[in-house]
């Protein structure tokens, strides 16, 4: 369980008063579920599941105008949480490993203004040794010299840990489910288990941009990821959509109209 400082002057700052109900709330949940960079893939989706309001992206960038950078499609900057957690950019050091993985995730990004001041000496946090102590287990659950270690430098969870998460029958069929009810995604069994090793083979060429601190992270990172990486403008025929499927999954893609071919059925 990840813990975060918090400020009371934030209440004080004109930017606060200004907004409104939903997006104070939305604001101090992005504060809790960005990285420890700042850094926050957009899901207004599981945000209005969460928050209880509905939520349009355009609506969210006047809301907070300066206050965040689009760094990526469907990633955003938060500066004010980087002031609030580590003092802001000038606070940042490359001696403290918290501070050097943040370094380099916001390096990545190309986000302006990074300093390094050598002379600057943070004081040191109590969380330290813990962190520590859970990097250096995860170190050796992982292959030494392998890309284990090397997404381990970012902060995020190893590349077994990342297989392990996406594993798992009932969690596929939920996504599959997900896919389809949200985004008109229709993905078969096999399919999807070629997104996952094409999902976890770029993981470990790029593992500063697919960190994950945890295993539900990884799995909204792969959702996310499928949403942009599946074909919708074909489907491609099969006899055997639901190969692999549950008989409850089954029974519930049927209820929804979708045949063994994978295509949706037109009501009368």
């Amino acid at each position: 369980m990840a813990r975060r400082f918090t400020t009371t002057e934030k209440w004080k700052k004109s930017f606060m008063r200004n907004l409104d109900g939903k997006f104070k709330l939305l604001w101090l949940y992005i504060m809790d579920d960005c990285d420890h960079a700042g850094i926050w893939h957009v899901d207004l989706e599981v945000a209005e599941l969460r928050l209880g309001f509905s939520f349009d992206i355009k609506e969210v960038k006047q809301a907070f105008g300066a206050e965040l950078k689009e760094v990526a499609p469907l990633v955003y900057y938060f500066p004010e949480f980087i002031i609030e957690q580590y003092g802001g950019l000038g606070c940042l050091n490359s001696s403290n490993k918290v501070h050097k993985s943040v370094l380099k995730i916001l390096s990545n990004y190309k986000i302006d203004g990074l300093i390094e001041k050598e002379e600057i000496k943070p004081l040191p946090s109590p969380f330290q040794g813990a962190k520590d102590k859970d990097k250096d287990k995860d170190k050796d659950k992982a292959t030494k010299g392998g890309v284990g270690e090397k997404l381990n430098e970012f902060g995020g969870i190893s590349p077994e840990e990342m297989e392990t998460a996406l594993q798992g029958a009932s969690w596929r069929e939920w996504l599959m489910m997900w896919l389809h009810n949200h985004k008109g995604v229709m993905i078969s069994t096999k399919d999807l288990e070629e997104k996952v090793q094409e999902f976890l083979f770029l993981a470990k060429g790029s593992p500063e941009e697919y960190s994950h601190a945890n295993a539900k992270s990884c799995q909204n990172h792969l959702r996310n990821w499928i949403k942009f990486n599946v074909d919708t403008s074909k489907k491609k025929e099969s006899n055997d959509f639901f190969e692999g499927m549950s008989p409850n999954a089954i029974k519930s893609m049927k209820a929804l109209g979708i045949d063994e071919k994978g295509f949706k059925k037109n009501k009368a």
